[in-house]
């Protein structure tokens, strides 16, 4: 009976343990809301495999107005950059932009002095910005919403930075415009570094044939898989930093 009870002890132990974490999970989750639990569902919060890139961008942009399309519930982005004008359609991801858990989840892991300050628009960002918007901004964000420099590259200033995924061909879009864009930045994931020396910047948008991408082949990467494709480029990655001439 001794050795029975002695087997029971640590598996009680664990029950009593797996219930004490329960319970934190529980009580974080209500601290959240509703809102931001979505929000960390998503992008993970603190663990956002965007933030160490916004930094690297902020870093070098010093941007005071972000201008970010097609932004979901990515509220990440103002942990870095003081003003954001988020714009997304859905109208179920506006909530987390008033919630008073999330400014002061934003407020108390923030890189920079001031208040955040965010504002944002449920529209097709291929419509006007609202009135109070800048004219212009420092920053254009366009990481998962397809190509948005077709409609929104008109709000960014001269000499202002565009950060581009080339998930949806948009960095590879920008650079077949070289009258109007200029790569300045390749971000490597591995070493969380927004590089941007010449031989970092060498081979990416460059097919294997050493001829710039062109915007015939850009077109060619939107309507085909890339094993169908014509052309290779001899270096790739997920984000890049232009900056508008």
């Amino acid at each position: 009976e001794a050795m029975a009870a002695a087997r029971k002890r640590p598996a009680c132990a664990e029950c009593a343990e797996h219930a004490s974490k329960r319970r934190k999970v529980a009580a974080k989750q209500t601290v959240l809301g509703p809102n931001l639990r979505l929000y960390m569902k998503s992008y993970k919060g603190l663990e956002d495999y965007h933030l160490p890139l916004f930094k690297q961008v902020q870093d070098i942009v010093r941007s005071k107005h972000v201008l970010y399309p097609g932004c979901y519930r990515h509220i990440t982005a103002s942990l870095c950059f003081p003003d954001v004008l988020y714009v997304d359609f859905d109208h179920k991801v506006a909530p987390i932009f008033s919630d008073t858990r999330a400014l002061a989840w934003l407020s108390k892991h923030k890189l920079f002095k001031q208040r955040p300050a965010f504002s944002f628009s449920c529209q097709d960002f291929r419509g006007r910005l609202p009135e109070h918007a800048p004219q212009k901004y420092d920053l254009l964000i366009s990481l998962s919403s397809g190509i948005v420099s077709t409609s929104c590259s008109r709000h960014l200033r001269s000499g202002g930075y565009f950060l581009a995924s080339d998930a949806h061909f948009e960095a590879r879009l920008l650079a077949s415009q070289p009258e109007s864009y200029r790569l300045v930045g390749v971000y490597d994931p591995s070493l969380k570094v927004l590089q941007s020396s010449r031989e970092a910047l060498a081979g990416h948008f460059t097919t294997l044939d050493g001829k710039k991408i062109t915007k015939a082949q850009v077109k060619e990467s939107i309507e085909k898989p890339k094993a169908k494709r014509r052309f290779k480029l001899q270096k790739e990655a997920l984000f890049y930093l232009f900056r508008k001439l």
